[in-house]
């Protein structure tokens, strides 16, 4: 989970410390963190990690419009645990 800028330097991602964190907690061997881009009126993968590239597309386009954010939410209504 590393990026490599335009003179070949290798940094961690942002995301690096969250995911292994979670990865800690749930062990998975697939994740891909997507958001919501206004200006763009798109979502857009930030990271991935273990999917084909189909599901790449996938998971950042048809799925949040099919199921968009809170949508656990509105799953688990009596899940206060759930990001405000």
């Amino acid at each position: 989970m590393s990026l490599e800028n335009n003179n070949g330097v290798t940094t961690m991602s942002p995301l690096q410390q969250p995911i292994r964190v979670l990865r800690e907690l749930i062990d998975f061997d697939a994740a891909q963190p997507v958001a919501f881009v206004p200006s763009q009126k798109r979502h857009v993968s930030l990271w991935h990690q273990g999917y084909s590239p189909a599901s790449i597309r996938a998971l950042a386009d048809p799925f949040p419009n099919l199921y968009p954010p809170g949508f656990t939410r509105r799953l688990s209504p009596r899940d206060r645990r759930a990001l405000p």
